[in-house]
């Protein structure tokens, strides 16, 4: 039963009640009139729930949150300089503190910034998440009721997940989902066909959803403030010009804050220099290097390795910090390869050899580590890549029965359930293939620092792990290597290698 059916059935109940414990008689004109109000203004509030449900699911589209939850959790200890204002950062004044502009009055807007894979996108689903942001938020709104609405553009998802429609819908859907008096008034024409015809159900257009948007903003019917977080902002498929312009145009009423992130484009930079600021691969030296580190810790062969070199592991894990340049996806990348390594019982020379072997820049990286893939499994590799392509985001156990080389043999099988040993068994021996031939180019999502450990942990069910490109850059390089020698036919949905 949904939450609108167990209010109407409430309210049956209570005018039911209400008959009994007042002895109404069908004979008094005064009791007929009583229940008669009651039983208008029950029905009256069963249809406006029916119209808001109507509306809601209107607004509502199914891929609406999947890429706020892909977004890996910020690893442990990171970005907590962006509420206590300490950062190893390169010179005083290179950034604004959030928390400061959380809880002031002089702007209504701030820009996160960075080079792709530094960390935009975990950081602004670390703040909209942390109870320090709502906290600041309250000195601003100075008791008035707090709205908080996100949505984060993904240039490899749907056309809803990149678009002006996505972005208004889902505000729009989180900032009215408990405020049915707003969402009538803003719908007011929609409700006159609704309760005229049983109308007003046809799909929204972008000029009717701007003007409900900017309605609630600008003149509530209630006292209220609205905080809105909208990251990815270079990933929006349209003029980026159009969706400063909405930016820029929200944020002039006085109840409203607006925290963006996006690639520090010519454009962005225009738009948001003059605003409070930061850029994340400036604020994350110490975060970096507890990031690697954490890696290399859970490692017993680098454990047995700096026992014996802590000197040498010491400055491999600073090296490693400081050729990223604050780029985590970098990072993560890099410590994959030489954790391969040290399973191959490199040496430390061998290493650091390995380390200044991989270039710096991001793309570059991804092009030498597709060609180091292992010969013996490239083909592999190559038929698990098509599979995420053609299958976004698929569960590691559908994965597991899709990679077979039986094309029937699955479909074929006995249907009969299986035993948590035999699930745990087919998701280890996925998670290994996944790491062995794929190399980090796919990972599991909300993978902790252990990689051994991230299908076990509490905090979710290991029977529905997604499997996932790492960070969207990725896919959009495999995507462009048609001139790697042999990678191209097997990708191709028509190779004939496949």
């Amino acid at each position: 039963m949904t939450a609108n059916e167990s209010n109407a059935t409430t309210r049956r109940l209570e005018l039911l009640a209400t008959v009994r414990d007042r002895d109404w008689k069908p004979t008094a004109q005064h009791d007929l009139t009583e229940f008669s109000d009651r039983l208008i203004s029950s029905v009256d509030m069963d249809l406006e729930e029916r119209f808001c449900n109507a509306i809601l699911g209107r607004l509502y589209f199914a891929d609406m949150s999947d890429r706020y939850e892909s977004i890996p959790k910020a690893h442990q200890d990171t970005f907590q300089w962006v509420f206590n204002g300490k950062s190893q950062q390169q010179r005083p004044g290179d950034w604004d503190s959030f928390a400061d502009w959380l809880s002031g009055t002089d702007n209504n807007i701030y820009w996160a910034t960075g080079k792709p894979g530094s960390g935009k996108s975990t950081l602004m689903k670390f703040m909209f998440n942390d109870s320090r942001t709502r906290e600041s938020l309250q000195v601003w709104t100075q008791g008035r009721p707090l709205v908080e609405a996100g949505f984060f553009f993904w240039n490899s998802g749907t056309v809803m997940q990149t678009s002006r429609l996505g972005l208004i819908q889902s505000i729009l859907h989180a900032s009215l989902e408990h405020d049915k008096t707003t969402l009538l008034q803003l719908f007011k024409h929609r409700w006159q066909q609704f309760v005229g015809f049983g109308g007003g159900r046809q799909s929204f257009t972008w000029p009717e959803l701007r003007q409900a948007f900017e309605t609630m903003v600008s003149a509530p019917l209630t006292p209220r403030t609205f905080f809105f977080m909208i990251d990815g902002m270079d990933e929006f498929t349209g003029d980026p010009k159009e969706l400063i312009s909405l930016v820029l145009a929200t944020a002039k009423y006085p109840y409203v804050k607006i925290c963006v992130a996006s690639r520090p484009w010519l454009v962005f930079s225009d738009a948001f220099g003059d605003r409070p600021s930061l850029c994340v691969e400036h604020l994350t030296r110490n975060d970096v290097r507890n990031y690697i580190t954490s890696f290399f810790t859970d490692n017993e062969h680098y454990a047995r390795l700096s026992r014996i070199e802590p000197n040498g592991t010491s400055a491999l894990i600073r090296d490693i910090a400081e050729k990223s340049a604050g780029v985590f996806l970098w990072v993560y990348l890099v410590v994959q390869s030489l954790l391969d390594g040290l399973s191959n019982a490199d040496r430390l020379s061998d290493l650091i050899a390995k380390l200044d072997s991989l270039p710096p820049d991001l793309e570059d990286l991804y092009a030498k580590l597709l060609n180091s893939l292992d010969a013996q499994y490239f083909k592999h590799a190559c038929q698990l890549f098509r599979l995420v392509m053609e299958i976004e985001r698929p569960p590691l156990l559908d994965l597991y029965f899709a990679d077979t080389e039986e094309e029937d043999s699955t479909l074929q099988d006995e249907i009969r359930d299986l035993s948590p040993d035999q699930i745990t068994g087919r998701l280890e021996t996925m998670n290994r293939r996944l790491m062995s031939r794929c190399k980090g180019f796919l990972e599991i999502e909300n993978r902790l620092a252990n990689p051994d450990q991230a299908l076990f942990e509490r905090q979710f069910e290991p029977i529905y792990a997604l499997v996932s490109w790492s960070n969207v850059p990725q896919k959009r390089v495999l995507d462009g290597f048609t001139g790697l020698q042999g990678i191209s036919s097997y990708l191709s949905p028509c190779g004939k290698q496949f």
